[in-house]
């Protein structure tokens, strides 16, 4: 089996307009790069389909592609729910959810391109001691 550590897209990659700079996250089914938008002149997190169970990265060193011909079906199946969610994400405009600004269909998988914010993560609020009034969440919530 081929460990996750060596499909990760290396430092100085180049997706179109993005470069990889290094690797924030690698869950079961995605791995999450901080980029650099050379277009736009910012940071962005990219977020490539990438099911390490049933996927590997082509010979290339940059394609994604099945497993083996059995795992053809699964990963279609994930790549269509991966782009579908990418399109809802790009619908959603709220002060407190990051921003997605883009998908991508390239390289065999897809990406989902990001902005960065700085602040908090909700997860680590819960964790923190850190208490909130009623009030205080219910105007936070929502702003228009």
């Amino acid at each position: 089996m081929t460990n996750i550590h060596d499909q990760i897209l290396p430092e100085g990659t180049q997706i179109g307009v993005y470069e990889i700079k290094d690797t924030l996250k690698i869950s079961p089914f995605d791995i999450t790069y901080r980029a650099w938008n050379h277009h736009l002149k910012e940071q962005v997190k990219i977020q490539e389909y990438f099911p390490h169970d049933f996927a590997v990265r082509a010979n290339d060193g940059l394609s994604v592609e099945p497993r083996s011909p059995e795992d053809k079906d699964n990963f279609d199946y994930g790549l269509k729910a991966f782009l579908d969610q990418a399109e809802m994400l790009t619908q959603i405009k709220h002060p407190n959810i990051v921003v997605a600004e883009n998908s991508l269909p390239f390289n065999g998988t897809a990406y989902l391109i990001m902005s960065i914010r700085d602040g908090v993560s909700l997860s680590k609020l819960i964790q923190s001691e850190t208490s909130f009034a009623e009030t205080e969440l219910n105007s936070s919530w929502y702003r228009s």
